[in-house]
């Protein structure tokens, strides 16, 4: 069973599929969230935030996606430049990636509970 798990789990992310399709653009947009030292005025606000959620939920669906971008989510989150509403997805989504891997992201804990 946890085989065949693993097995849906990379073709919903990795496969050739309408969501897999997806991912390059929003790793793109999240990479350049990132990179990117401009306020969140100046950019399109609402793309960041579409993106930033598909990421979060690509990472409820895909153990090793999430593994490799948990990093970049909390880049997001302390981020100065990152929108408030942006802020909030991430920290609902933090929740619900807690819940589903949370040997992932306990070494995050204490950046989550930060002030």
């Amino acid at each position: 069973m946890e085989y065949l798990h693993k097995i849906s789990e990379e073709n919903i992310i990795n496969g050739d599929n309408l969501i897999a399709q997806y991912k390059p653009w929003v790793d793109k947009i999240v990479l350049d969230i990132i990179e990117s030292q401009e306020a969140a005025e100046t950019r399109n606000v609402d793309l960041d935030r579409v993106a930033v959620l598909t990421l979060c939920k690509f990472m409820c669906v895909s153990k090793s996606y999430c593994e490799a971008n948990l990093p970049f989510l909390f880049k997001l989150l302390e981020s100065p430049h990152s929108d408030h509403l942006l802020k909030i997805n991430i920290i609902v989504s933090v929740g619900d990636l807690l819940h589903k891997y949370p040997n992932l992201v306990e070494p995050f804990n204490s950046k989550i509970f930060a002030k």
